[in-house]
């Protein structure tokens, strides 16, 4: 991990960590990202999450993230 990457933390509940097969991850983006870029990330590494990607409601910290 370099200067330029952040390692986040996503968890992921009740439909999805059944697609995804867990619960809880770890995703290095490069800094600047956005959580659209996130979600996006996770539907590449996780096929079966890229589908849920225009219903999905994500979270930053304990703040909703459009």
């Amino acid at each position: 991990m370099s200067a330029e990457t952040l390692r986040i933390e996503v968890r992921l509940w009740s439909y999805f960590a059944e697609l995804a097969k867990t619960s809880s991850l770890t995703l290095e983006l490069a800094e600047g990202s956005t959580v659209g870029d996130a979600i996006r990330l996770l539907g590449r590494e996780f096929p079966p999450l890229a589908a849920a990607e225009k219903c999905t409601l994500a979270a930053v910290g304990v703040d909703y993230a459009p």
